[in-house]
């Protein structure tokens, strides 16, 4: 199904967010499968570290605000390969699939036959490569994305390549290593450089 046409029959906003929601808002409890990096000490000590487990993205609160812990069952994972891992055994329950681009969690035409209830399958960032999007188009899978999402990441490492290149700052670092190696006696200095 083309996203023109999934956005005319109005399954998917630009928010992939109010698509859970409408899928929340139909009969029955639907199964939200999250998978997402760990967090360890950090994700737990900084509520803005998102996209770990510790954190869900937000949902935990988002499922509260709402009032729809009776329709969605959240199941958050950062276990996600091999055939008894937790994704696997979520899969064939789960209505929506949210992972990201760098912790993918791999949507291929195996797991799209296993997930019989799928309806929804959101990358928390750019991009859907991690999804086969001809299977998933067969089912009538929605594939979204969070587009925009890493705009201001992308150009604040553009303005820091372009200033690395301008002050010619890995030549500097080089000399920095070189120089730590070095050391006085008297006038002269003594050490070696290494590469």
């Amino acid at each position: 199904m083309m996203l023109s046409n999934i956005l005319k029959r109005g399954l998917l906003s630009t928010n992939p967010w109010t698509s859970v929601l409408r899928y929340a808002s139909t009969s029955g409890q639907h199964t939200v499968l999250v998978v997402l990096y760990e967090g360890g000490e950090a994700g737990k000590k900084n509520k803005n570290i998102l996209g770990c487990v510790e954190n869900a993205l937000g949902l935990r609160e988002w499922i509260k605000q709402n009032k729809l812990e009776n329709n969605l069952k959240l199941v958050v994972t950062s276990d996600k390969q091999g055939e008894n891992c937790m994704a696997e055994k979520i899969l064939p329950e789960a209505s929506v699939v949210i992972s990201q681009p760098f912790w993918p969690c791999y949507l291929d035409q195996t797991r799209i036959d296993k997930a019989k209830k799928l309806q929804l399958a959101i990358t928390a960032g750019v991009g859907s490569d991690h999804v086969n999007l001809e299977a998933a188009c067969k089912r009538g899978i929605t594939v979204a994305e969070i587009s925009g999402s890493n705009v201001v990441s992308v150009a604040e490492h553009v303005v820091m390549q372009i200033l690395a290149l301008v002050r010619n700052f890995i030549p500097a670092y080089k000399v920095r290593k070189v120089v730590s190696r070095a050391y006085t006696e008297g006038d002269a200095t003594k050490g070696h450089a290494q590469n």
